[in-house]
């Protein structure tokens, strides 16, 4: 029943009961003036239209004159009779009878949003508050254009980024780097083992899609970059270790690799996480040196060892 429930709150006074409230708080605090002669004009302007449909509009625009002032916020009577029309369920409703039932909620809804557009100016922490935000929106925007986003799609620059620093990232041990294959059946396996000697090995997961798996799966395959001890089955068929204990499964008994091992790095894919770290690093550098070659940054030495005195009694206390 929890839709059903507030559906009927919102349809009640319930539901109106907080902004009408601060409506009347609003009117008092700033200020309200309603002007009767203007309204009637609209009324009667409502009676020459039997329903809200497309007549009832024809001549709005030149209704100018105001409906009422809250602070010094003057609504005009036209915007009022777009209010009627817009807000009415279908174009059958009465004209003079939607004019009156909406012309409450019309002036709450206005004086509610005279009131937000004030907020800043009575609530100085609520200010500082949007300010805050909307300055870290914006510094999250640029660091993403100018460090994060951009080191992440900058295959070139990350290349030349490792080819610079490439002894930063230097393998420890040995690393197995290709392809490990299970297989469902041998002749199949051995068919894969051939057809991938003589393909590039990105074009190795297009052809298992397209050439062996088309109706059913019968080859798997994972594609990484191992070190002794990180996987058994290329600690035996990678690095040739006789003694790792592997076992293949029932399903997919069949196994075999395809790669080299390598004693470092060929390129920043296959250390991509550590180079992209740094990459970005070294971006958000550069970036704030051209910030400060282009804008000048002066120091307030005084204020500054008030801070450090302040915050050398506070650690004190």
């Amino acid at each position: 029943m929890r839709e059903s429930i507030l559906k009927s709150f919102k349809n009640d006074e319930r539901g109106t009961a907080g902004r009408r409230i601060l409506a009347e708080k609003a009117k008092k605090e700033y200020g309200y003036t309603f002007y009767d002669a203007n309204f009637n004009e609209v009324l009667e302007f409502a009676k020459r239209s039997a329903y809200t449909d497309s007549v009832f509009l024809e001549g709005a625009e030149n209704f100018q004159k105001p409906l009422f002032k809250i602070g010094d916020k003057i609504v005009l009577q036209n915007r009022f009779i777009y209010f009627v029309y817009g807000k009415s369920d279908n174009f059958l409703q009465s004209a003079p009878d939607e004019t009156m039932k909406q012309l409450n909620p019309f002036i709450e809804q206005e004086i509610v949003a005279y009131e937000d557009t004030n907020l800043e100016k009575k609530y100085p922490e609520l200010k500082n508050l949007l300010q805050e935000y909307h300055d870290g929106i914006l510094l999250f925007n640029i660091s993403n254009e100018m460090v994060w986003d951009r080191a992440v799609k900058d295959r070139e620059g990350l290349e030349v980024f490792f080819k610079q620093n490439a002894d930063n990232y230097a393998f420890s041990a040995q690393h197995f780097k290709g392809r490990i294959f299970y297989s469902k059946d041998k002749k199949i396996a051995a068919q894969v083992q051939k057809a991938i000697k003589k393909m590039p090995a990105d074009s190795v997961a297009s052809y298992l899609r397209t050439k062996i798996n088309v109706d059913t799966l019968l080859v798997t395959s994972e594609v990484g970059l191992w070190k002794k001890g990180e996987h058994k089955a290329i600690d035996k068929f990678g690095f040739k270790d006789k003694a790792a204990d592997f076992t293949p499964s029932k399903e997919f008994p069949f196994v075999f690799v395809n790669g080299k091992v390598i004693a470092k790095p060929e390129n920043y894919t296959d250390v991509r996480g550590a180079v992209t770290s740094d990459y970005q690093e070294f971006l958000e550098q550069e970036w704030v040196k051209s910030l400060l070659q282009k804008y000048k940054v002066e120091v307030n030495s005084a204020v500054l060892k008030e801070v450090e005195l302040d915050s050398k009694a506070h650690f004190k206390k």
